[in-house]
């Protein structure tokens, strides 16, 4: 059996001409604000709104960087600056939250997370990599000496 590979996954369908659907949305939603603007503002507040609504209604829809639209643009910038630059392990600072973990197991109360110890087989055929994946699954509580 055979099934029709999708192709072409990042163009966009067309409504008007060169219009996308998501820039459409944008120029629809811009419409109805300059609208709203011109019917309850005053003509100086109408002006200043509409310049301020054209320009980031042109830069959001028809904008792209890299190939990709203006709004993603944005969406990395901002999560860029919530993240910090550097990320450092420190050693003492893992001991710790592992101590307190271990902690939590010793004297479950209610509502707390019990973390469960995964024993490990004593058996010859089991490879490093398989110690590795289960010290990823258990998120660092596995540890190969136990």
């Amino acid at each position: 059996m055979q099934y029709a590979v999708p192709q072409f996954i990042d163009v966009e369908s067309k409504i008007i001409g060169p219009i996308a659907v998501r820039q459409f949305i944008m120029i629809a939603i811009a419409a109805a604000l300059i609208f709203l603007f011109f019917k309850y503002a005053d003509f100086g507040m109408f002006i200043f709104a509409t310049a301020i609504i054209v320009i980031f209604t042109i830069v959001f829809a028809f904008v792209k960087i890299n190939g990709r639209p203006f709004h993603y643009f944005v969406l990395n910038i901002s999560e860029s600056i919530r993240t910090p630059r550097l990320q450092v392990w420190q050693k003492e600072i893992h001991e710790q939250l592992k101590n307190k973990s271990q902690a939590r197991t010793a004297t479950p109360k209610s509502g707390q997370i019990n973390y469960v110890r995964i024993a490990k087989q004593k058996e010859k055929t089991q490879s490093r990599l398989s110690d590795l994946s289960l010290l990823v699954d258990t998120g660092g509580y596995y540890s190969h000496d136990s």
